[in-house]
């Protein structure tokens, strides 16, 4: 059984908030960005194939420039995840409290994760897309 994976894009800057003087300051920054050498070459892509599925998923970037996941997922072989996932240097998220990330998708529910270092441990939250329509999360 194979489901697709649509689309699900990403607009980029990420806007991240960090506490200062009890103040919620927004900064962004980019996790693509053609211009500083930043681009698709950072992101690793994680598919069950790690334990023996088949499910494939794809990053690449549109004509817009946003970043584009997109694949096959399966529940073959007992699979059934795909991921994309990105190392932040340390002093870009110092002082980062929380995310609001902007996401166009194809209905599907869809996973958001954040880890520290190689820590088992880790932040998640799932939210449902809508189709063809941008939302922050």
């Amino acid at each position: 059984m194979y489901i697709k994976i649509s689309t699900l894009l990403l607009l980029i800057p990420i806007f991240s908030y960090s506490q200062t003087n009890d103040i919620m300051a927004e900064k962004s920054f980019y996790i693509i960005n053609t211009q500083k050498d930043i681009g698709l070459n950072y992101w690793n892509i994680v598919n069950d194939d790690v334990m023996g599925g088949i499910s494939k998923s794809y990053l690449s970037l549109n004509d817009e420039k946003n970043l584009v996941f997109n694949g096959y997922l399966s529940l073959d072989n007992n699979g059934g995840f795909a991921s994309s996932r990105l190392s932040f240097p340390k002093e870009t998220l110092s002082g980062v409290k929380s995310f609001k990330i902007k996401v166009k998708g194809d209905g599907n529910i869809y996973k958001l994760r954040f880890r520290q270092n190689n820590r088992r441990a880790s932040y998640s939250c799932d939210f449902q897309s809508l189709k063809d329509e941008w939302i922050k999360i």
